[in-house]
């Protein structure tokens, strides 16, 4: 699933959904409030849930969320390794850049 090039300035809900799917890349993505708006979304601007493979977000804003601005909700996540901008799991589930 790949969001490039996509501005969002509300939502009910989450901004973006992306769940049970394999690999998530966010390219420019700017969920920002519209002027004279205190929100953008009611809940995550982002809520991955039971992703696998490779998620990457790179030049992307996210603001003005009624919860997280983006969120990592699996059932269960064992985590191999951290670095400043990599989180990695084990084989076979994902690895998370953010650049």
């Amino acid at each position: 699933m790949v969001f490039e090039n996509v501005t969002i300035h509300s939502s009910p809900g989450f901004g973006i959904f992306p769940g049970f799917t394999n690999n998530f890349t966010m390219i420019n993505v700017n969920v920002v409030k519209y002027p004279g708006r205190y929100a953008t979304t009611n809940l995550d601007i982002v809520h991955m849930h039971e992703l696998r493979g490779h998620v990457e977000v790179r030049d992307t804003l996210l603001e003005g969320s009624g919860d997280d601005g983006l969120a990592i909700s699996n059932t269960v996540t064992y985590v191999n390794a951290v670095s400043a901008s990599t989180v990695t799991l084990p084989p076979g589930t994902s690895k998370f850049d953010f650049v």
